[in-house]
């Protein structure tokens, strides 16, 4: 990978993280690709309403959407 790939994919999770901090969300991995299945997901919710519920109410993406 190039050092400017690796630098733009630094700064992008940087902002990532700190949009999620701002705006109190958290990040979840759920799912499994190393299973044969296509199923692994990228989950964002809102932290207090977990803490408060148990539910990860927002977000999904495939993972496999971000590579293809």
């Amino acid at each position: 990978m190039k050092e400017e790939t690796k630098m733009e994919i630094s700064a992008a999770l940087t902002l990532l993280k700190n949009t999620l901090i701002k705006n109190g969300v958290s990040i979840a991995l759920a799912g499994s690709e190393d299973a044969g299945e296509d199923d692994g997901r990228i989950l964002f919710f809102d932290t207090d309403e977990y803490y408060r519920t148990g539910k990860m109410d927002g977000v999904s993406v495939k993972t496999v959407d971000l590579v293809r």
